[in-house]
């Protein structure tokens, strides 16, 4: 009988244990933002798989400027893509100009950790600017197992991306996010 409720007493402990420890472990949603006002990007020789034709480039911000909140912090983004010009998307753009699929893959870096994320959208030559999506695909710190969507607005400043004349340009990420 006392190792009974012995055993009872335990479990009970550990129940409430567990029960009391589920706040910290759950998931907290908010609203995510990141600003880079001075990317660069430099177009690269396109990688295997990619179509031919494509636009293939390099790009960072690491001007001190950018941000990401959360976690409230300035950060760093590198990014690397292709535009797609084998999938013309007529009348995608303003005024009725074609438009072409964009693809990247996005490090946002910050004091707190790094975020991992895809973006896909529309290039619109004609206005110098992309507009789409993102996802996040992971991170580390406070960004392991995060999760979110949103959108992303970049409008083109300047250049013809070369090393010697990049393209100048600024990003908006605005969304969702969700840590554990």
């Amino acid at each position: 009988m006392r190792f009974r409720r012995l055993a009872v007493a335990l479990g009970a402990a550990g129940l409430l244990a567990s029960v009391s420890a589920a706040p910290s472990l759950a998931a907290t949603t908010s609203p995510y933002s990141a600003n880079f006002p001075q990317e660069k990007t430099i177009q690269r020789t396109c990688p295997p798989g990619i179509p031919a034709g494509a636009f293939c480039f390099t790009g960072s911000d690491h001007s001190g400027l950018g941000t990401s909140t959360p976690p409230g912090s300035t950060a760093t983004e590198d990014f690397a893509g292709y535009v797609d010009f084998s999938q013309p998307l007529p009348g995608a753009c303003a005024g009725g100009a074609t438009g072409f699929p964009d693809h990247n893959v996005v490090s946002i870096g910050t004091s707190s950790g790094n975020l991992f994320m895809r973006t896909d959208g529309t290039d619109c030559m004609n206005t110098g600017t992309d507009d789409g999506t993102w996802v996040i695909l992971g991170g580390t710190g406070v960004f392991s197992d995060a999760s979110g969507t949103g959108h992303v607005h970049t409008q083109a400043t300047g250049g013809t991306g070369t090393p010697t004349n990049p393209i100048t340009s600024f990003s908006a990420y605005t969304g969702t996010i969700t840590l554990r």
